[in-house]
């Protein structure tokens, strides 16, 4: 996804469907729970952010919550205003 962490958009996707079904879940949050979202962006220079932030995130079922082993931010590129993003589940 693409948005701040404060996004109303960031709820809504982790909120519990109608019908009572588990929302998704934030990867970062299921393997850092309680720590900050690394930074995704303005670890290089963007003219969208003054600061570095997260802006992407990686949602998962409950189902696949339980199967997640690390979660990564490629920091070194400078191949995009967004640093590419990773999870891996066992």
């Amino acid at each position: 996804m693409n948005f701040p962490a404060s996004a109303p958009e960031r709820s809504q996707i982790l909120a519990p469907f109608d019908g009572g079904e588990p929302g998704f879940r934030d990867a970062w949050e299921v393997l850092h729970p309680g720590e900050l979202h690394a930074p995704t962006v303005g670890i290089h220079p963007v003219d969208f952010v003054k600061q570095p932030e997260c802006f992407d995130f990686v949602f998962v079922t409950e189902g696949l919550a339980d199967r997640l082993r690390a979660h990564g931010i490629d920091a070194t590129t400078e191949a995009s205003d967004h640093q590419p993003v990773w999870i891996e589940f066992a």
